[in-house]
């Protein structure tokens, strides 16, 4: 959809063509301002350093709370489906807001790495997971016709907040502001951003899809395929007894380890491999970060019509190639195209398994059956990081990250042909 043709519908600002757009707009802006832990490689050293680490532990010690700040995403989005289903959207997020601005401040005067795992990686996480779940869910609810954009461009944001994040953190280093200082702006802005989400973003109603117009008919190659409607409609209880559940949820560990692994360590292994000064392996985590966002958006929106399933294998392939080729790729043109293949393919997948979640088991839970499908990118983030950190070299990690995507690919094909079975 063109802008011209959003903004003409936003003219009628109580029309449900309206409110969605700004249900969509708001949630973005929120999650534009998460999504810290993917500059953690800009953060990471003088983050660690505040509380005493010594220099030698820094990686081991950032690789822990890298993984903290996703490992209680899944419950914050688990406790803000279950509020989200009894009261409102509204009240998840608005928590989401105090316990993610909070933790921030309180990371700010950490003296001891016990207490910087407590509020940087619980209390941030928490509360980025009790804002973030009802934000996407809700862009998928209100748009039940384009599920993958909506869901892609939910997700995008918090993929494209490091693009300000990285060099503004940069730039405050450079100028000689204290790591605590860079925290309290970050939570002020996030208070703000994700406070304003929480008093506007509701759930749609009922009979979205009847008040929606229906697009002109199309034919030929213009027509733009129906959305998918799930063949049934389960909570999480009954989602979880079903095989193709778990098959989704080892495919999300598969797709997104990769990406955790690079993002985690970025500057570094850039430095590491390119050579790169401080400043300009800095500028490619923001080129990672954007890669990510857009992937997030584009791979979401061309699983609208090229289908889940087509759009994942595909995915799957390219971050086996790029993971391959990763250790390799001294060369800074092939560098940046790796990470620019890597990036589209890792934010893919979290802008796809939204609405491939809700194709799968409904719309009615999508909310709280996507936040247990999430535990599986939570996995990700515990394993990823790790398997970088404890392997013999760099290179054996990347590997078999491309081995594990490969196998994803393989377990992708083996899928659709049992679905094509049915």
């Amino acid at each position: 959809m063109s802008l011209c043709a959003v903004l003409v519908q936003c003219s009628d600002m109580n029309s449900p063509q309206s409110l969605r757009w700004i249900v969509l707009s708001l949630g973005i802006a929120a999650n534009l301002t998460q999504g810290i832990n993917y500059v953690g490689s800009v953060i990471s050293e003088p983050l660690v350093k505040m509380v005493e680490i010594p220099d030698a532990e820094i990686r081991a010690h950032w690789a822990t709370l890298f993984s903290l700040g996703i490992l209680f995403l899944p419950l914050g989005m688990i406790c803000a489906g279950w509020l989200t289903d009894k009261k409102s959207p509204r009240i998840p997020i608005a928590l989401g807001a105090i316990i993610f601005s909070s933790g921030l401040f309180l990371a700010s005067v950490s003296t001891s790495y016990l207490f910087l795992c407590i509020t940087f990686g619980f209390m941030v996480s928490l509360g980025s997971g009790l804002a973030y779940g009802p934000i996407v869910a809700s862009a998928v609810r209100w748009f039940p016709d384009r599920r993958g954009l909506a869901s892609g461009l939910a997700v995008a944001a918090v993929a494209f907040g490091p693009v300000w994040m990285a060099p503004f953190c940069n730039a405050m280093l450079a100028h000689g502001f204290h790591i605590a200082t860079i925290l309290q702006c970050l939570g002020v802005i996030g208070l703000i951003a994700i406070g304003a989400a929480a008093v506007f973003i509701t759930a749609p109603p009922s009979n979205l899809q009847e008040m929606l117009k229906p697009a002109p008919a199309k034919t030929g190659a213009d027509a733009k395929p129906a959305p998918p409607t799930a063949a049934r409609e389960l909570a999480w209880t009954g989602m979880i007894r079903t095989t193709d559940f778990w098959i989704l949820f080892l495919f999300f560990v598969l797709g997104t380890m990769p990406g955790l692994m690079l993002l985690s360590q970025a500057q570094p292994i850039f430095i590491a491999l390119g050579g790169f000064e401080l400043g300009t392996a800095a500028l490619l985590v923001a080129v990672l970060a954007a890669a990510n966002a857009t992937g997030r958006a584009l791979w979401g929106t061309i699983s609208d019509y090229l289908g889940r399933i087509n759009t994942l294998t595909v995915m799957f392939v390219c971050s086996a190639v790029a993971m391959f080729t990763l250790p390799f790729a001294a060369n800074p043109v092939l560098l940046v195209a790796v990470i620019l293949v890597i990036g589209t393919t890792f934010g893919g997948y979290l802008g796809l398994f939204p609405s491939f979640c809700a194709d799968s088991f409904g719309l009615k839970n999508t909310s709280l059956n996507y936040a247990v499908l999430f535990i599986a990118f939570a996995v990700s983030a515990i394993v990823g990081p790790r398997l970088y950190v404890v392997m013999a070299s760099p290179q054996y990690a990347f590997f078999t990250a491309a081995i594990l995507a490969l196998l994803g690919a393989i377990g992708a094909v083996i899928y659709k042909v049992r679905k094509m079975q049915k």
